[in-house]
């Protein structure tokens, strides 16, 4: 009775045609480093999942800052898929959990949201996710 985390890889369409098998017996989950667009996202919703954003959306010119601004802030996380996908600034180096304010930041400009606002809706989302209680306040 856990959600399951997906990555999928240059396999969307297999992936998702397995998943809705089983996704109404499933606690439901995220698929993470999202690679599709914003139709994909929708189905991934659809079948009470998640998708969760990283570094990708800094980059120039990318596919998954379309994706994310076209998707309900209520069905995102944010992640850096450590140690790739490393947003800019430091694309190109290691990755670290420490570069996930990049992230949130470009999402943030996306949305047209302040970072507060989507690291407060993104957590949320993630506590629901993982079943996870609210430890501090504010």
């Amino acid at each position: 009775n856990l959600p399951v985390v997906i990555h999928t890889r240059e396999s969307f369409e297999r992936t998702c045609e397995i998943v809705r098998d089983f996704a109404r017996d499933l606690r439901g989950g995220v698929f993470h480093c999202f690679p599709g667009k914003a139709a994909d996202a929708q189905r991934v919703i659809d079948m009470g999942f998640i998708i969760s954003v990283g570094g990708v959306i800094t980059y120039k010119n990318s596919q998954m800052a379309r994706t994310a601004a076209e998707t309900p802030i209520e069905h995102m996380i944010l992640e850096t898929d450590s140690p790739y996908l490393t947003p800019v600034p430091y694309r190109g180096k290691q990755n670290s959990p420490a570069n996930v304010p990049y992230i949130r930041d470009k999402l943030a400009e996306l949305k047209d949201m302040t970072p507060a606002e989507i690291e407060t809706i993104t957590d949320a989302t993630c506590r629901k996710l993982y079943g996870l209680a609210e430890t501090f306040e504010g």
